[in-house]
């Protein structure tokens, strides 16, 4: 008699584990799966994340190689020979064209009203620019800016006292539009006044591209090389831009 009460005492014990265990597993999987649910949603969103920074890195790319592009092609001809552009041109290339023209003329009013914004007005929010600068003793000497560090060398420009810039018309020699991405080639002249009094000259040969934001064209990429002009012996100004 014992023994059949001590064998229902162990079967209910059984049961109750049995119960226990089955109640625990369920509730590690329920748990399991909402640690699943959380890491797929937390990857989705560095994904995202990942996508928007990536288009941002690639549209700076795709601005740079194109200039890049650009610049080598038409240094493998003689520039000296290439005549400026004659032919029919889109009218968004002409809008491409009056921005560079209003842009040079930017950093003229930039040096007038000591205020960067004369010039930057015409760039996008993210830019670069590369300047490489060709002394009268041939001798090269390279910046490279972007939006975070550009303004800074504006603004250590525009604090020159009496210092003016003058730019003649630009030459344009090829403008391409494509899409939203405009690539434009020219060459440009530019001289410097210091209390009216002329300090520098030099030649300009410069590969812009950029695209339009919002219905706007803007500048995404500036790229000059820069052949001085003046004669250092005459212990003339030497023009940092």
């Amino acid at each position: 008699m014992k023994s059949k009460q001590v064998q229902k005492i162990l079967i209910g014990c059984l049961v109750v584990i049995t119960l226990i265990l089955v109640f625990l597993f369920n509730k590690a999987t329920t748990s399991q799966q909402l640690i699943e649910d959380q890491i797929s949603s937390l990857q989705d969103s560095i994904k995202g994340l990942n996508n928007e920074i990536g288009f941002n890195e690639l549209r700076n790319e795709v601005l740079r190689e194109m200039n890049k592009n650009l610049s080598s092609q038409l240094y493998e001809e003689n520039f000296t020979h290439v005549k400026h552009q004659t032919e029919k041109i889109s009218e968004e290339a002409k809008v491409i064209q009056q921005l560079i023209t209003e842009m040079e003329q930017g950093w003229v009013k930039m040096m007038e009203t000591k205020n960067p914004d004369a010039l930057l007005s015409y760039f996008l929010p993210e830019y670069t620019t590369n300047s490489v600068k060709i002394d009268t003793q041939n001798m090269p000497f390279v910046q490279r800016h972007n939006n975070s560090d550009f303004r800074i060398h504006l603004n250590q420009l525009v604090v020159t006292k009496d210092l003016s810039l003058f730019f003649d018309e630009p030459t344009f020699y090829t403008t391409m539009v494509r899409g939203d991405i405009f690539t434009t080639n020219y060459l440009s002249r530019l001289t410097a006044t210091h209390k009216d009094q002329v300090i520098h000259k030099s030649t300009i040969l410069c590969f812009v591209s950029g695209e339009k934001k919002n219905g706007k064209w803007l500048i995404g990429n500036y790229n000059w090389t820069r052949y001085d002009d003046f004669d250092a012996s005459k212990n003339q100004k030497e023009l940092t831009l």
